[in-house]
């Protein structure tokens, strides 16, 4: 088993801008086609907003756990749109199209995922459609 510590993992500038600590390998994800584990193993994500900063409205195929770990701000889940703040949690089901804007105090995030895709590959997101007025 590998233990980590978020503090100790590098922050980089990834998608859309935001700041993030991208740790795949803290639970030891099996590869998705593991015949042990059909749907893949586990991933966690740890993002950290600055002050105002958002993510353009995306989705994501598999399901996630949301944890807010510091700050406050807003999500906005398919319709529902919600303030959040420090230990709030919920849950996405896949294809869920969703955002997060940091508020005053900025916004860290956690994200475990209920199946193991990297976060390079091409199906690991994309932007949701425009809504339709």
């Amino acid at each position: 088993m590998k233990v980590m510590n978020l503090n100790d993992l590098e922050a980089h500038v990834d998608w859309f801008g935001v700041k993030s600590k991208v740790e795949v390998e803290v639970l030891d994800p099996l590869p998705r086609d593991a015949p042990e584990c059909p749907g893949g193993g586990m991933a966690m994500l740890y993002f950290t907003m600055e002050p105002g900063e958002a993510f353009p409205e995306h989705l994501h195929p598999n399901s996630r756990i949301i944890l807010i770990w510091k700050g406050s701000g807003s999500a906005k889940v398919g319709d529902q749109e919600f303030a959040v703040k420090e230990l709030d949690c919920f849950a996405m089901p896949p294809r869920s199209p969703h955002t997060f804007r940091a508020g005053d105090a900025g916004l860290s995030i956690i994200s475990i995922h209920s199946t193991f895709i990297p976060p390079e590959a091409e199906e690991f997101m994309e932007l949701a459609p425009p809504a339709v007025s």
